[in-house]
């Protein structure tokens, strides 16, 4: 009420001190929870805490990376996202062919993709880009022998930017180093030749801090939004809080799922005289005994004993309740129709849908093409190998 910024950090300490169940209470039966799994329902329940507020403040490091989880786990957990984006990544890449003025260019070309492994690279590129918003890796070019010797494909996670001044230009971008490099530094005798440059002037100590990439030797692609958006946006982002809901529900479902699955039986046991402590347990120890027995059982009673079912084991608020109602909610979201994403649409019946849709692939194809190949790779190797193209009016 006060205007006060959410402290993702508390909120989520609070969660977690609710997912590890340290306010009280059992498990119900359920099977141990791990800690990768409770991180994450915290998580989940700190930012439905926040949602009200700000889902997450994405500026920051810490922030951009909680968030990416969620993202991440939308791809890899929901059947209509993770869909969405296999098709977007999949459907505009297919085989290419380069071409040069000689024979000699084209091979050198052709060695620097190969190299690069642009051809298998592609479909994951435009996954992280969807995704998480944005790709990054380095390259590794030889000088020796004017050729890239491959590329280092960065986590999002790792990075720190710094906007730029200039529209179009690339924000300053460093990162962390990564754990396994940094177990290379640690390791005696281990041979550092083989790392790539970026990493050739590092040691133990410097290891630990942060690393500025060249501009020169940097792929990066961010999905933008809005002008100031030069970190990118996830395709998920308007999906991200009807998602969250629909995480809710499952694991309630879940948690429901596992307590009770059937409903509770109810005795009352009438008479003359009220019934003793002893005869309530033989009569429940009765029922209990003859729910065991899987071919046939018989339950033999005195008069006044009456059985009743109370609160049915489906008696809850269940995914499937609101299913309908989120699918359309994110289709919409993800700009795209049921029928589409499943393939159950025919061409003469959505012709000009399907027509919009190749132009948005084809375009969506072209940019990715240029951002890799023409800004960066074909750049760096023209440069290096002094190809040039002489125009007819010089």
């Amino acid at each position: 009420k006060t205007g006060k910024p959410v402290d993702s950090k508390s909120i989520g300490e609070t969660a977690y001190a609710t997912a590890t169940g340290n306010s009280g209470g059992g498990n119900g039966g359920r099977p141990s929870t791990t800690s990768s799994e409770i991180t994450t329902f915290a998580l989940q329940e700190a930012l439905l805490t926040s949602l009200g507020l700000d889902i997450v403040n994405e500026s920051t490091p810490a922030g951009r990376e909680n968030i990416n989880r969620l993202y991440r786990d939308i791809y890899y957990q929901d059947s209509i996202c993770g869909s969405a984006v296999h098709l977007l990544s999949t459907l505009p890449f297919s085989d290419f062919t380069v071409v040069g003025d000689t024979a000699k260019q084209t091979q050198t070309y052709e060695d620097a993709c190969e190299a690069l492994k642009m051809d298998t690279v592609l479909p994951m590129v435009s996954t992280e880009y969807n995704v998480v918003g944005a790709f990054l890796s380095s390259l590794d070019f030889d000088s020796s022998t004017k050729t890239f010797k491959g590329q280092l494909p960065h986590s999002i996670d790792f990075a720190e930017f710094t906007p730029p001044v200039y529209f179009g230009h690339d924000p300053k971008i460093k990162i962390r180093i990564p754990a396994h490099i940094k177990d290379i530094f640690k390791e005696k005798g281990k041979d550092k030749s083989q790392l790539p440059s970026l990493y050739s002037n590092m040691d133990e100590k410097s290891s630990n801090g942060l690393i500025e990439l060249k501009e020169e030797d940097t792929i990066f692609i961010p999905r933008q939004g809005m002008i100031r958006d030069f970190a990118g946006v996830s395709y998920f982002r308007r999906v991200l809080a009807p998602w969250l809901i629909e995480k809710a529900f499952i694991h309630g479902m879940i948690d429901q799922s596992y307590k009770r699955q059937r409903p509770i039986t109810h005795l009352t046991i009438d008479g003359e005289t009220p019934p003793s402590p002893e005869e309530m347990a033989a009569v429940v120890q009765l029922f209990i005994d003859a729910d065991l027995d899987p071919v046939a059982s018989y339950v033999v009673t005195r008069s006044g004993i009456n059985v009743s079912e109370v609160r049915n084991g489906g008696d809850y608020f269940k995914w499937s309740d609101v299913y309908d109602s989120l699918t359309t909610i994110k289709l919409k979201g993800l700009g795209l129709s049921e029928s589409f994403l499943s393939s159950e649409a025919s061409y003469a019946t959505m012709e000009q849908t399907l027509s919009v849709f190749m132009e948005q692939m084809r375009s969506y194809r072209g940019l990715i093409q240029k951002e890799m190949f023409y800004d960066r790779v074909f750049v760096r190797i023209a440069s290096e190998n002094g190809f040039r193209k002489r125009r007819i009016d010089t």
